[in-house]
């Protein structure tokens, strides 16, 4: 996640060196949300103009989260240029590495929707929310024609810049009562016969989903989409966050999932409860052993991978990311690739105390040491 504190391009590179050292071959990059827009686009410059900017000055204010704003009174700002984007697509290719882009929507889209209000949202619409993170006025409207044109020409550009097979859409946490006071999400329904707002949220990804094949990409999206009911392209893949039952679910209905439960695999969660720890505390702790003892569902042909995540709300400084990710990240690689009958704890924990570590301490990664 370089939405929330934005890491440079030589981090970025770092990072995936020690994904290909593990042999983790998927580098999902967050670029977008509420925070920030990370990615240039031709077509609309005032996304990282105005929206990659954030604090003291700029358009887009600091979280009401403390843990996510870093230093007081210092606006925060970074973004990557298109050479710099394909540089890096270049540099994981090179290592066997696909970079999977996720543009967030059509919630966790602020730094979007402040850089072009007139293009994103009902200049009508009275309605008032905000999210999980408590962020207002954070959605882009379904209801207005401007919004998709702008998706298509944004997807249109990334699609250009990453030459792998999919792209990830969000759908995450919309939060309740975005739209309810839309004249055009109003207007929308009527038109289309919709009922609710989540069926509004569902034509959306149908239309998205179009989008997505015109620039011949496979949608990915967070498991919200999903429990709309969509009608989408069977082929497309949704990752299951919240519970593991959730996502052996929808593979028994035969859909196509990546397994990413919060409980075991969100790296941004603390490795214990402890005010001195860094890391989310919204979410129970997830030790190294934690990590190490999921179990993905049984192997099924709609079961595509396995994947940790590390949002950026807390990381601070590259420091603090390095210690999240290490050595949890060697437990992901173990439980990806190796049987679970091949898979043994205190084996593991020697091995990654010992030359684990060795390596760690020799490419001066900020590792969290045994307790």
């Amino acid at each position: 996640d370089c939405s929330r504190n934005f890491f440079s391009k030589a981090y970025v590179k770092k990072f995936i060196d020690r994904m290909a050292q593990q042999k983790l071959n998927r580098f999902h990059w967050h670029l977008t949300d509420d925070e920030g827009w990370r990615i240039q686009t031709r077509r609309y410059p005032l996304l990282t103009k105005i929206g990659a900017k954030r604090g003291p000055g700029t358009k887009l204010p600091f979280s009401t989260y403390p843990a996510m704003r870093g230093p007081k009174n210092r606006p925060q700002s970074g973004h990557y240029c298109q050479q710099d984007i394909r540089e890096i697509v270049a540099y994981a290719r090179a290592r066997a590495i696909e970079i999977l882009p996720e543009i967030d929507l059509p919630g966790h889209a602020k730094a979007a929707v402040i850089s072009y209000p007139r293009l994103l949202q009902d200049p009508q619409d009275r309605s008032r929310y905000r999210s999980v993170q408590r962020v207002s006025n954070n959605t882009i409207n379904p209801g207005m024609e401007s919004s998709y044109l702008f998706l298509e020409n944004v997807i249109a550009e990334v699609a250009a810049l990453f030459p792998f097979g999919s792209i990830h859409l969000g759908g995450d946490e919309i939060p309740r009562g975005a739209w309810q006071k839309s004249p055009a999400v109003r207007k929308l329904m009527q038109q289309k016969g919709l009922k609710t707002t989540k069926a509004v949220q569902n034509y959306f990804f149908g239309r998205m989903d179009k989008i997505l094949a015109r620039h011949h990409r496979q949608m990915i999206a967070w498991q919200e989409v999903l429990e709309g009911r969509p009608k989408l392209r069977k082929d497309n893949i949704f990752m299951a966050w919240k519970s593991p039952k959730a996502g052996i679910k929808a593979i028994k209905n035969r859909r196509n999932i990546i397994m990413a439960p919060v409980a075991f695999l969100y790296f941004d969660q603390q490795y214990i409860r402890n005010k001195k720890e860094p890391g989310h505390t919204w979410s129970t702790p997830v030790s190294l052993q934690k990590a190490y003892s999921y179990r993905p569902a049984p192997h099924s042909p709609y079961l595509r991978g396995v994947e940790a995540c590390l949002w950026s709300e807390t990381l601070l400084n590259e420091q603090i990311a390095d210690y999240l990710a290490w050595p949890r990240s060697f437990a992901l690689a173990e439980l990806a690739w190796t049987e679970p009958a091949h898979r043994n704890w205190d084996d593991f924990k020697k091995r990654v105390y010992g030359k684990g570590v060795q390596r760690l301490k020799a490419q001066q990664i900020h590792y969290r040491r045994p307790r």
